[in-house]
């Protein structure tokens, strides 16, 4: 039993440095974080996913939204923030490599209008930091058009990006938790008597 616990103790060991690696990654990601709100005026229910362009090729790519911003931990929610008439959100993303460029309004299944972020009526532009945030305000469904197909697929992929936020967190935590487990069953397997214990059991 002990021997095992060590085996699994130096195996964990290089996932100890993965996650210690992925939080310093997310304690300096933090100086690359926006906010920005949206307010639902519409007088429906509606469904918001906002989409980056990211490259200098301008391909459109689900936004990095965060839970927290520092450090800056993945939300398991990218997209599908419904919102009841007269109710906002306000979201928190990784601007870094990519910066807010639509936000893809649904009021029934299968529906994408794409409000270009950055113009009227938003407070501010869509890059940079801004200490006052952002403010996009969806008053008017009638003036949006129909998404391109690449904003579309985006709005789409945002609703699996909380398979990359588990798989981020599980690295980020896992290894400690199994780090703490281990610690505990070698003080168990080495405290004073176990051993004798454990023959007597076994005689």
């Amino acid at each position: 039993m002990s021997r095992l616990v060590r085996i699994l103790k130096y195996a964990n060991y290089p996932f100890l440095g993965l996650s210690a690696l992925l939080f310093a990654g997310m304690v300096f990601g933090a100086a690359f974080v926006a906010r920005f709100s949206v307010e639902n005026r519409t007088g429906e229910p509606i469904v918001v996913t906002p989409v980056g362009t990211a490259g200098t090729a301008g391909s459109r790519a689900p936004l990095p939204v965060l839970s927290l911003g520092f450090p800056s931990l993945p939300a398991l929610r990218s997209g599908g923030f419904r919102l009841a008439p007269g109710e906002s959100v306000s979201i928190l993303y990784d601007m870094d490599d990519i910066r807010l460029s639509e936000l893809v309004v649904a009021a029934r299944p299968g529906q994408a209008l794409p409000m270009v972020a950055g113009t009227t009526p938003a407070a501010g532009q869509d890059h940079g930091p801004d200490p006052r945030g952002r403010r996009y305000v969806i008053d008017d469904l009638t003036r949006l058009g129909p998404a391109t197909s690449s904003v579309r697929r985006a709005a789409l992929a945002a609703d699996r990006q909380w398979v990359v936020a588990c798989i981020s967190l599980t690295i980020l935590l896992g290894p400690w938790l199994l780090h703490a487990i281990l610690a505990r069953l070698t003080s168990r397997v080495e405290a004073p008597g176990a051993e004798g214990l454990g023959r007597a059991t076994a005689a």
